[in-house]
């Protein structure tokens, strides 16, 4: 009898506790719902001010000025930029500014460069030649400068609000490329969201020219100055304009959440970091690893293997890591630089890579024998809950020595021969 009372009365004393611990659980709920529900209010409270803020910038600039290009109805006519561009960087054209413009286009341009870069003290910027349209086999250019003892070819893809064409900056470079001894390659958007494909294009903007334009006004007179006013004009309205439609749903969101965003990619980078400075230090326990054979270079982002005599200087051809960003994944590559060697040293490579292994793959790696900078590529990728990373990208480095070091021997040893 005293145990069954006792049964019953702790039994109670569970439904009580149970009891308290499901309200005290639910009114946390509600407290929680209620905050978020708070911070959802104030967030689109916060967002609508931000774009309505925007909003009134951009009516504040359509109604600045008069614009010509505005009322032609020819603003975002992609040709009439095309055409304005080049009366400006014809030395010349009537615009009474010589080769000003030309000169600090170009030495906006060469300043991005990353390998090859162009001394254009050596050439004669007032005799360049300026060319609109020219079609080649495949493709068509929209702008090309070239002076008049063929030293130097720039080339000139334009977009205002449209995309590149299926595959249109490889064309472009491969109709125009090695026409002269120094050539660029530019890729002109108004505020570089959109990328080249072809990586020998140098991405360069209308933000960017805005400034150039604007230390024009001060030299300019009569009606070039009265022109380049107005098209100023319209790149604050285009540019700003482009810049509203960007704030969509996800970018939106993305700015709600910024802080957190930033928190989540420093702790990706603090992986990577550790995952590259575990394969450094395992490659180097490799059978096949010797420190008078082969050299090592890690940064934060990527790590290159290579043999001095395949980079005699900052040219050549190397095994590259690189730990992706967009999704959790490991890229293994043969790879050369810059593109002036990739392009003399692709078919060699290509040749040999064929003879061994035909066919698009050569064992697990793709092909991509284009001779712009990547000529094989493996990508490994991992599973969120995949623990031995750096075996796994090991193994596959094994098998990269393995199928490739001999052929890159060889085939270095041609490329020299043929220098």
């Amino acid at each position: 009898m005293e145990l069954s009372n006792s049964l019953e009365q702790l039994k109670e004393e569970l439904e009580t506790i149970s009891n308290t611990d499901t309200n005290n659980l639910r009114n946390d709920f509600d407290t929680l719902q209620k905050e978020l529900d708070d911070i959802r209010r104030r967030e689109i409270c916060n967002s609508a001010t931000s774009l309505n803020s925007l909003s009134a910038e951009l009516k504040k600039i359509n109604t600045k000025e008069f614009s010509i290009l505005q009322t032609l109805g020819v603003e975002e006519d992609e040709c009439v930029h095309s055409n304005f561009l080049a009366w400006l960087l014809d030395p010349l054209e009537n615009h009474g500014l010589g080769s000003l413009f030309t000169e600090r286009f170009l030495t906006l341009a060469t300043q991005k460069m990353k390998h090859d870069i162009i001394d254009l003290s050596q050439i004669s910027l007032k005799e360049m030649l300026v060319d609109r349209e020219i079609s080649s086999e495949t493709s068509r250019l929209d702008i090309r400068l070239m002076d008049s003892k063929g030293l130097l070819n720039c080339t000139i893809e334009n977009k205002i609000l449209s995309k590149e064409g299926i595959d249109q900056t490889n064309r472009l470079y491969n109709d125009f490329h090695g026409i002269c001894p120094n050539e660029i390659f530019i890729f002109l958007t108004l505020n570089g969201t959109e990328k080249p494909i072809n990586q020998n294009f140098l991405s360069l903007t209308y933000t960017e020219l805005k400034q150039i334009f604007e230390d024009l006004l001060e030299i300019a007179t009569g009606d070039t100055k009265f022109l380049i006013k107005n098209y100023l004009n319209t790149l604050e309205r285009l540019i700003m304009s482009e810049k509203f439609n960007g704030y969509s749903e996800r970018t939106q969101l993305y700015y709600r959440y910024i802080k957190q965003i930033g928190e989540i990619r420093s702790a990706y980078e603090t992986d990577r970091r550790l995952l590259l400075n575990a394969l450094a230090d395992e490659i180097k326990q490799r059978e096949w690893w010797n420190e008078s054979t082969w050299k090592m270079e890690k940064t934060g982002a990527y790590i290159r293997i290579f043999k001095p005599e395949w980079m005699p200087k900052d040219d050549g051809v190397y095994f590259f890591l690189r730990p992706w960003i967009e999704q959790p994944a490991c890229d293994l590559q043969v790879y050369g630089k810059p593109a002036s060697f990739s392009t003399k040293f692709a078919p060699i490579l290509k040749r040999k890579i064929d003879l061994k292994y035909p066919g698009k793959m050569a064992g697990d790696f793709i092909k991509r024998l284009t001779g712009i900078n990547t000529f094989l590529e493996n990508i490994l990728k991992f599973s969120l809950t995949e623990k031995d990373q750096v075996e796994k990208v090991l193994k596959n480095l094994d098998v990269m020595v393995d199928q490739f070091e001999k052929i890159l021997d060889e085939s270095i040893e041609e490329f020299k021969e043929l220098k």
